[in-house]
């Protein structure tokens, strides 16, 4: 009786009935569950201080197909209000890319950028093609790497982007759930001084309270829908905690970012 009612049953509703049941943990809206997106990505930080700043990009079609596929990678950009600033589409056929991402504005130290790619061809199809035959629409996720260059330096430091969800029509996929508190798994050091870098990938006003573990003292953010905003922190020696109602509240760490110039460093949480 139970597998005929499965089986009968619009998936819709089944999608409902799971989500409900767990309705506090889940990290999607229901809504992106029902009708999911045709592709989400990570989030990810833009920073005004740095020589050049790199995109390394699956092309996924590629990857898939075990063929060269042109595609196109598309970057939008955010203010740290959640403002649309622009647009920026690369080409290429290869599996890997290093984009170099174009200079956005000099009125702000930090703000936040999505990746997505478009192809004339559906990843179905693509699947179909080596024999894999998906139930469901195969939704790809953007989850590159940003590779930081302050001024001299040759080599770079990559870090990957933080929890997002976005869609390329400029939807949230992600909500703000019950207050939890994060503490990542790194002691700060009194000798260098840091960023932390959020950003916001639900559609609304996010609130963070940054927690020092050694003082009473603590730090309160309000980022606004797709906004992005950091603290400093400098001469401080031990952990750091953050409450928020984020599914995963992990801002970019940047050690000794410009104006120094040595023991640069950038880091998830």
């Amino acid at each position: 009786m139970i597998s005929f009612l499965k089986k009968y049953i619009p998936n819709w509703i089944k999608v409902t009935f799971h989500y409900l049941s767990d309705i506090d943990s889940k990290p999607y809206s229901l809504v992106s569950q029902i009708m999911p997106p045709k592709n989400i990505s990570d989030f990810f930080i833009w920073g005004s201080d740095f020589e050049n700043i790199n995109f390394i990009a699956e092309n996924i079609y590629s990857l898939l197909s075990g063929e060269k596929e042109l595609v196109n990678h598309h970057f939008i950009f955010f203010s740290p209000f959640g403002n649309y600033l622009k647009e920026y589409t690369y080409s290429s056929d290869d599996y890997i890319s290093r984009i170099k991402l174009p200079f956005v504005s000099d009125q702000f130290k930090y703000l936040s950028f999505f990746h997505y790619v478009t192809n004339d061809k559906s990843l179905n199809e693509i699947l179909l093609k080596r024999s894999f035959n998906a139930k469901n629409s195969v939704i790809p996720q953007s989850r590159g790497y940003t590779q930081f260059f302050t001024k001299n330096s040759l080599i770079g430091c990559c870090v990957h982007g933080n929890f997002g969800g976005i869609s390329s029509d400029l939807k949230t996929t992600a909500k703000q759930r019950n207050l939890h508190i994060y503490t990542p798994s790194y002691k700060f050091q009194y000798q260098f001084n840091y960023h932390l870098v959020f950003n916001n990938p639900t559609n609304k006003k996010l609130y963070i309270k940054i927690i020092l573990s050694k003082s009473d003292d603590f730090i309160e953010l309000s980022i606004d829908s797709m906004g992005t905003d950091f603290i400093e922190i400098s001469k401080y020696d031990g952990s750091i905690s953050f409450e928020s109602r984020l599914p995963i509240c992990r801002p970019l760490i940047f050690q000794n970012p410009f104006p120094s110039i040595s023991n640069f460093d950038v880091m998830h949480s």
